[in-house]
């Protein structure tokens, strides 16, 4: 799990809420990169599934899904593997809040969601990270 800066922990369902828990492991960034934010694919992944309908937010070191089924969080993820989900500035405009840097305010809304999406985004993790939910996660079509 490289490849999200972290490991999987697994799922709790509590009532119509859906947590996916990951270990953070601390990665001290070069002083040539700057101060500003790593990508995350922790928030790349809640943008992708918020993208797709659902209510999804990043909660410390879980995302959250509020109100929605198993099986619509499943496809909504297989959706996000197979790369069927908004990406980069597409994505980065569900962000309301996206002026971070000095004169983010005199650029124009699509090149402000430009540098939000290579500040903050993590695509490949994302969807790494979805690959190893859908193969963690119990199958509900099974019967025990």
């Amino acid at each position: 799990m490289d490849a999200i800066n972290g490991s999987f922990l697994g799922f709790v369902v509590i009532g119509l809420l859906i947590y996916w828990l990951f270990q953070s492991r601390s990665q001290s960034k070069p002083q040539s990169e700057g101060l500003g934010a790593s990508p995350s694919p922790g928030i790349t992944l809640s943008l992708q599934l918020t993208s797709l309908g659902l209510s999804a937010s990043v909660e410390g070191i879980a995302i959250g899904i509020r109100q929605a089924d198993p099986e619509a969080v499943a496809k909504a993820l297989q959706q996000i593997v197979s790369g069927d989900v908004a990406r980069g500035p597409a994505l980065a405009k569900l962000v309301v809040n996206q002026i971070e840097e000095k004169y983010d305010w005199a650029l124009t809304a699509e090149l402000r969601s430009v540098g939000y999406a290579s500040r903050h985004f993590d695509e490949r993790g994302a969807s790494d990270a979805a690959k190893e939910i859908l193969a963690s996660s119990p199958r509900t079509d099974q019967q025990p």
